[in-house]
């Protein structure tokens, strides 16, 4: 039945089906507008086709000659009559009746009038046109040939047939420049579409990219999907297709003359941003969105109406504010330590949103390939470099809070996660949700791409190097059979890298040429030791720990050893890479003294002992309290040749004795000290004792506190001790040692060891020993006398001892010892080793004592024993 109504219908065209039916929409506002489907009135077009429905020759044709003609345009279709539920009428658009039109272009055919049927008013016209289009032979009436209407026909793929191939498509796409012509057929909702693409002759679903629609607010998603219908529904766009998705959809970009929609979208809030995974991408592009979303985050529209409240709950707010610094410790490729400028607080801060090959996994598990180069990388980006730390958010992750953060070099304000993305050492790492996601993602995922582009690092397809580096730090062989090797070379200056710092003296050096890890010690330097003990030796112990690790920790640095000890651990000079020598500076700063090694003394040991000198008039550092006083190299530095006022105080073997200068000694102020010292009140030594402590400790044989340093443990709450200012050795309880005061740790051991110049004696415990011992302590125990010093090793002194007022060098001790056959000559190197003129009677001496084959001589001399 046929209803006959007229009522004039104004909108804009919003969609064109076909080429007789259209959809308008009577509002141009977004919100809300009610929509009208009405069909041209006597007009029949082809039909168009679709997943189930075969298309008719010219129905695209058709379709197109209106759409492109009316879409989006203000239109006003009066209403004629109604069939079946639809309304037919005559649809007219800038003036122009498109009924008419479309069949004078012969492509519809008016629908033939039959008995009482509604037809439109224009019918006779319509009919008129039919006839025109008839004689000149367009389109539809041009000829019924089977290959004439099969190349007017269409023949569409879409996304639901059998045929479909979603990747092909891509692949196709890529390599076409331009963005591919399209009409966007139907919208799914705000991100999500149906596209017709021209070149492929296919109907692609197709999802925004960077773009995600929750599906939770039903009315959301209808109001979205308006939204875009009024702008892109049936509409000629550009689409660039950038991936594809499992399911068959295709992920891509709309080109659209008016303006970007995705951009729309979002700055509306009817979509987020979905943090990209994939590293194609349009950098520029992405920070337009983001700019979107801020603008309906600011606004809190739709998704963001509550978007305070939610990021309040989601995200913990990092401990500090954005802030300049100093790289100090590298953990990882995305993990370092910075300290902050401004207070010199030290904070942790891993890289927002990417993740570095894991170096420190579970016992026995490898590490990831490239984690080693990964933390290399950030270590010669950064190290000791200032940066601008951007702070972004906290998590607690297994109890432990974490700070995020994008850190740029201050130089060059180049984004470091950026710098080892480039080089293909990180992966970016983007939560689904994006609460993870950085300010600045974009450029991480650009920087990503040229990792992927060059094929490097994680990306290449090269197997990874294999990083295996030996360490010689807690294995005394084979560093000893390192030293063998590198003592053969004519250079023996090595780069590497400082890997710890477990003093300012003494470090784990990585050399990556040699690919070994070694201990290494300063020579000739020495820093005060870390002992609780001794609080004034732990602050400036702990202050060149700092000076040196500011320095050297994890920096590029030139190491030549001298030697190795038994440990295994090397001794030598360790130079910046600025050319300076660490081991000068800490004396310079008067954080280390100089301490030479029996006759192992470096190079430029004058240099040394200058800037020592300089350091100690300054009162810099361990000079300004004469902390290096209660050090166990605290002997005075004493002039060769000089001749001084000594008493012995104290032998333990002909080789071994102490003496204390009878003219500059303190004994007086430290009795007196040591009288008032209250055991009572005074504190216990801090467990575990270490050795060098200098304490008090209590003398068994007559029960008085004296100076002490802690040699070693012996048993169970047992230390043998060296009373500093006498030189003999006991065992005490540990109970009997207490801290010492701040005044009497800082005066100067009082006994000095001292050896026979120019002579060798026989040891303590063999035949001849004990006796030259007594004759030694016979001639100068707690008596007067005078010693010439002969050279300074390190604490001991070497000197030539005389009864005093005796200048005859054939009547010191040392030569008293030659003539009684309890003592031999040195041997001596007559090309290179030099001797005083005074000595050359001695070695008559020592031959007339050989042919009478005294004592020593029965058996060859004292060498024999000694060695």
């Amino acid at each position: 039945m046929v209803e006959k109504k007229e009522k004039v219908l104004k909108g804009l065209v919003k969609a064109v089906q076909s080429g007789d039916y259209v959809t308008i929409s009577k509002s141009s506002k977004i919100s809300g507008p009610s929509e009208h489907n009405v069909y041209l009135a006597s007009v029949q077009a082809p039909k168009v086709g679709s997943s189930t429905r075969v298309e008719e020759p010219f129905a695209f044709e058709a379709r197109e000659f209106l759409r492109e003609q009316i879409i989006g345009r203000k239109a006003e279709f009066t209403q004629e009559y109604n069939y079946g539920g639809r309304d037919y009428g005559t649809l007219v658009v800038d003036g122009k009746n498109y009924n008419l039109l479309i069949v004078e272009a012969g492509l519809a055919k008016v629908v033939e009038k039959k008995g009482a049927m509604a037809t439109s008013h224009n019918y006779e016209q319509l009919v008129n046109a039919q006839n025109e289009a008839k004689n000149k032979r367009l389109n539809l009436w041009a000829s019924q040939d089977e290959k004439y209407l099969e190349k007017h026909t269409r023949k569409a793929t879409y996304f639901t047939d059998a045929g479909y191939n979603a990747p092909k498509i891509l692949e196709e796409a890529k390599h076409i420049d331009k963005p591919l012509e399209s009409i966007v057929e139907y919208v799914f909702n705000a991100s999500y579409l149906s596209v017709y693409v021209h070149k492929f002759q296919t109907q692609i679903k197709l999802s925004l990219v960077h773009l995600f629609t929750p599906q939770q607010d039903k009315q959301l998603l209808a109001d979205g999907k308006v939204f875009v219908e009024k702008l892109l529904l049936h509409r000629t766009v550009g689409v660039k297709l950038e991936r594809s998705e499992e399911g068959g959809t295709l992920v891509g970009r709309v080109f659209h003359p008016a303006g970007d929609i995705a951009f729309e979208i979002l700055k509306n809030g009817y979509s987020k941003l979905n943090m990209p995974k994939n590293i194609d991408f349009d950098a520029e592009y992405f920070k337009t969105l983001k700019e979107g979303q801020l603008i309906a985050q600011s606004k809190n529209v739709r998704i963001w109406k509550d978007f305070k409240q939610e990021e309040k709950k989601s995200q913990q707010k990092p401990s500090a504010t954005d802030f300049t610094g100093k790289v100090v410790e590298i953990h990882t490729g995305d993990s370092l330590t910075i300290e902050r400028d401004s207070d010199f607080k030290q904070f942790r801060v891993f890289l927002t949103t990417v993740k570095a090959p894991l170096l420190m996994k579970k016992a026995g598990e490898d590490p990831d390939p490239y984690a080693w180069d990964s933390k290399e990388a950030m270590r010669r980006a950064t190290i000791g470099k200032k940066v601008k730390v951007i702070m972004e958010f906290s998590k607690t992750i297994n109890d432990r809070n974490m700070d995020f953060a994008s850190v740029f070099l201050e130089k060059n304000s180049k984004n470091v996660a950026c710098i080892l993305l480039e080089k293909g050492l990180l992966k970016t790492n983007v939560s689904k949700s994006g609460d993870n996601a950085s300010k600045f993602l974009e450029y991480l995922l650009a920087a990503e791409k040229k990792g992927v582009d060059s094929k490097v690092g994680i990306f290449s397809s090269a197997p990874a190097p294999i990083r295996v580096f030996s360490d010689l730090v807690a294995n005394p062989k084979k560093a000893k059979d390192f030293e063998a090797m590198v003592m053969k070379r004519p250079n023996r200056k090595m780069n590497g890298v400082v890997e710890y710092c477990f003093s300012g003296m003494r470090f784990k050096v990585r050399l990556d040429g040699e690919n070994t890890a070694i201990g290494f010690n300063l020579l000739g330097v020495k820093t005060m030791i870390n002992d609780k003990n001794q609080p004034q030796m732990l602050e400036f112990s702990n202050e060149a720990l700092a000076f040196a690790k500011d320095l050297v920790f994890q920096k590029d640095v030139t190491v030549e050893p001298d030697f190795a000890d038994k440990r295994g651990s090397f001794f030598g000079t360790v130079t910046l890479s600025n050319k300076k020598d660490l081991g000068l500076l800490l004396i310079s700063e008067g954080l280390a003294e100089v301490s030479v090694l029996g006759n192992k003394a470096p190079q430029n040991i004058e240099e040394l002992e200058n800037a020592q000198e300089t350091a100690r008039k300054e009162g810099l550092g361990i000079w300004s309290k004469s902390v290096q006083l209660s050090s166990s190299s605290g002997t005075k530095k004493v002039q060769q040749n000089e001749r001084i006022s000594v008493e012995m105080t104290d032998i333990s073997d002909a080789s071994r004795f102490f003496v204390k200068f009878v003219n500059e000694n303190q004994y007086e102020k430290i009795e007196g000290r040591m009288n008032k010292f209250d055991y009572l009140q005074a504190d216990d030594l801090e467990r575990p004792i270490k050795k060098n402590t200098v304490c008090a400790a209590r003398f068994k044989l007559d029960e008085n506190w004296y100076r002490a340093k802690v040699l070693r443990g012996v048993g169970k709450n047992q230390y043998e001790v060296e009373f500093i200012d006498f030189g003999n050795s006991d065992t005490v309880n540990g109970d009997d040692l207490k801290r010492l005061p701040a005044d009497l740790l800082a005066i100067e051991p009082q006994a000095k060891e001292c050896s026979l110049a120019y002579i060798k004696v026989p040891r303590v415990d063999t035949e001849f020993g004990e006796e030259a011992a007594k004759f030694i302590q016979s001639q100068a125990m707690e008596k007067v006398t005078e010693a010439i010093v002969v050279e300074q090793q390190g604490d001991r002194l070497n000197i030539v001892l005389f009864p005093k007022g005796e200048k005859d060098w054939n009547k010191s001790i040392n030569c008293k010892l030659i003539e009684k056959s309890l003592a031999q000559l040195q041997k001596f190197d007559e090309e290179n080793d030099e001797y005083p003129e005074e000595i050359n009677d001695w070695f008559d001496i020592e031959e007339e004592q050989r042919e009478l084959q005294n004592k020593i001589w029965q058996y060859g001399g004292a060498q024999e024993d000694d060695e």
